[in-house]
């Protein structure tokens, strides 16, 4: 996750485990566009580390979730 922190248009990333239930973990980036994690830059890094190959098989995005959310509002 570090890595994907040094990407253009990441603003941080945060990793998660669950107390009860399923998923188990949960990973969420905040990007400045929805677009950050469809740039060259952002493939490279996900195709750098060979463990991150492996463990892709095993992530999963919740039934119905499209895994990308846009902020509504600003403080």
């Amino acid at each position: 996750m570090p890595n994907y922190e040094k990407v253009p248009g990441v603003i941080r990333g945060r990793r998660y485990r669950a107390v009860t239930g399923a998923p188990t973990y949960l990973t969420l980036y905040e990007f400045e566009h929805p677009k950050v994690s469809e740039s060259a830059a952002w493939n490279t890094q996900r195709d750098a580390v060979p463990v991150s190959t492996r463990m892709r098989s095993h992530m999963t995005h919740a039934p119905g979730s499209p895994g990308v959310y846009v902020k509504t509002f600003e403080l």
